[in-house]
């Protein structure tokens, strides 16, 4: 073991667990407590002071090294200690002064509680780590590749799901029976517990064989919702349900088909369902807060509700918050009284937490919104705007029309009163227009023959003058 004196601040460490060490090597460096190395942040020395600065350099060459005592591999290191660490402040971890322990070969690794040691062949070298400690693998996962004597490599696989909880203090490039006592490489432990708050729910299945997911994270369910698929020996499958409406917080992502959950898991947790998400309330809209430490009690207007429709005051909720402890001591029982929540403006509901009633709220949910109003106007107002557009609409296009007819008809002009004398084809008619344009359609040579009359023909209808009548005296003079 190489070790250090009392009074000591370590400093940094040049060799770690799995390194070939010759002696006299150097392991680690520690300084005497209470010593400054360099001058701090806080303590700039003066420009001019060149002793200062000589002091300086000086008290960071008389920093001591932790040497070892003899050649071989370095076994165990201590782990807590971290540049700037006071090693008597650590000693309840530590246990002693010796900073490593340099043996002949690496200790066997051996499971802390439950798990598998995942071992090499005999007589190979590590070419690659392919996992890391913390790392979760899945059954047939490639731990390592490794070369065998024979130049051929080999790839070690894990047993079954779960995490990497020690792998082996190995280098690239180390045979195992040169620096190991044993063939043992990793051990593959179960997929630890998924972290619970208050308000969560975690969804277990204690046994059987684990089939598919129905869900993923973000997921939002209700409460009787499939979440997995398990399958017992007897070949039933059972779906796993929801215990509780949520989102999905978490969930072991390590389980795939086939994996056995006592097996592979440590707690029989297949996820968790956490509580709602808190509600960002757009540009148009306004929460509605209630205090997280009451009891929800029930929606008076949206779920469950015919009312959606607010004004400022309405009642939205109702709640129980504590007024005051019936004893003196902290744990005493509490005073519940009723509170109700009312909307902080006009407007339509547009979204409720679905909060249980009996429930904290903040078991229930992040933050204080438990709804939103959307300030939008009543649905009459939509109508109404319709109406008004249509009706802009429609004097902005009669101007349209009436400019149209009278680029076609022309403004109708007085005229002096003029008989014009047609023959019908059977007698002689002569009528006295009062207006012009006449609205008459023809060849444009003369005779004159009524062939087609214009839109709204003053001839055609208030003369009457009819089609084929041909004109044949103005003024009773002929043509």
């Amino acid at each position: 073991a190489s070790s250090c004196g009392e009074g000591r601040v370590f400093k940094e460490w040049f060799k770690r667990k799995g390194d070939k060490v010759e002696e006299g090597d150097v392991i680690a460096k520690v300084a005497r407590r209470g010593r400054k190395l360099t001058p701090a942040p806080t303590d700039p020395l003066p420009v001019d002071d060149t002793d200062a600065k000589t002091t300086a350099v000086t008290e960071a060459e008389e920093v001591d090294d932790v040497k070892a005592q003899r050649a071989g591999i370095i076994v165990e290191y201590q782990e807590v200690l971290k540049d700037g660490t006071i090693i008597d402040d650590v000693m309840d971890v530590m246990q002693d002064r010796n900073l490593a322990v340099v043996g002949d070969a690496l200790r066997p690794l051996r499971p802390h509680t439950e798990g598998y040691v995942v071992s090499a062949p005999a007589n190979c070298e590590l070419v690659k780590w392919h996992v890391k400690r913390g790392d979760v693998v899945k059954k047939r996962d490639v731990v390592a590749t490794l070369k065998a004597e024979t130049g051929h490599e080999v790839k070690v696989h894990t047993p079954h799901n779960g995490v990497i909880k020690v792998r082996q203090f190995l280098q690239e490039g180390d045979v195992l029976e040169e620096v190991s006592s044993d063939e043992s490489l990793v051990v593959v432990g179960k997929l630890p517990k998924l972290l619970i708050n208050d308000g969560m729910a975690p969804v277990f299945a204690s046994e059987g064989q684990f089939k598919e997911w129905k869900v993923k994270k973000g997921d939002r369910v209700r409460k009787g919702d499939p979440v997995a698929v398990v399958t017992h020996e007897d070949g039933q499958c059972e779906v796993i349900k929801a215990p509780k409406e949520g989102p999905i917080f978490s969930r072991q992502d390590g389980l795939v088909p086939g994996s056995h959950i006592d097996t592979v898991l440590e707690d029989g947790d297949l996820c968790v369902i956490g509580r709602f998400q808190a509600f960002s309330p757009s540009w148009m809209e306004r929460g509605v807060e209630a205090p997280s430490e009451a009891i929800f009690k029930g929606w008076k207007v949206g779920a469950g509700s015919h009312v959606t429709h607010v004004t400022a005051g309405t009642p939205i909720a109702e709640v129980e918050v504590p007024s005051r402890r019936l004893t003196a001591s902290v744990e005493g029982p509490i005073e519940w009284q009723s509170e109700t929540i009312k909307a902080p403006t006009w407007g339509s509901i547009s979204a409720e937490q679905p909060l249980k009633s009996g429930m904290k709220i903040s078991d229930q949910q992040v933050g204080p919104t438990i709804a939103t109003i959307s300030a939008s106007p009543p649905w009459w107002c939509n109508i109404l705007g319709l109406v008004v557009l249509l009706f802009c609409f429609l004097c902005c296009l009669l101007p349209c029309v009436r400019k149209r007819q009278t680029a076609e008809w022309h403004e109708a002009q007085p005229l002096l009163k003029t008989g014009l004398t047609f023959d019908t084809g059977t007698e002689m008619r002569t009528v006295i227009p009062e207006y012009r344009p006449l609205g008459i359609k023809h060849n444009n040579e003369a005779p004159i023959v009524v062939h087609e009359f214009t839109v709204n023909s003053y001839a055609k209808n208030q003369l009457p003058i009819e089609k084929k009548w041909k004109l044949v005296a103005v003024d009773g003079e002929q043509l």
